[in-house]
């Protein structure tokens, strides 16, 4: 089916781009995260937005946009991140997994620390059914490599 291939193309860039799939970092690629990537990177990746549905476009932006968010992470955690850091960065944003990582509250709803639309779009990092991830659970899976 149609999208059983987009799963499929998502899953293979982030396997092209060096990530591993594991715990609780298996959210969704949205259309606006797409389109969002190749304004920021179509003209370096060679690429234009009528190309978003391109999959090579897909994980030339992917790629671009990991480098970005590994250089901001670097600059605000004062270290290297680690993948699983740079993959939740596609989808909570840079800052937004930095704000995880300093949470001093970890039983806090991760979801609570970041708006509706973040929330709805990626629920799966957020909730187990209706359950809501805790800080610390989040935690536990970013810093393990």
């Amino acid at each position: 089916s149609e999208l059983n291939d987009k799963t499929m193309a998502r899953e293979q860039a982030i396997k092209d781009a060096g990530f591993k799939k594991g715990g609780l970092i298996t959210p969704k690629f949205t259309h606006r995260q797409c389109v969002s990537y190749l304004q920021s990177h179509g003209k370096k990746a060679g690429h234009v937005l009528k190309d978003k549905n391109n999959e090579d476009a897909q994980k030339k932006a992917y790629s671009l946009t990991s480098e970005d968010h590994a250089d901001v992470l670097k600059s605000k955690l004062g270290r290297e991140a680690n993948m699983r850091e740079i993959e939740m960065a596609h989808y909570v944003s840079p800052h937004g997994v930095v704000r995880i990582l300093k949470q001093k509250n970890g039983e806090m709803p991760a979801h609570k620390m970041f708006p509706d639309g973040i929330v709805k779009d990626q629920r799966n990092l957020f909730f187990k059914k209706n359950k809501p991830y805790t800080v610390e659970q989040i935690k536990k899976v970013l810093v393990q490599s």
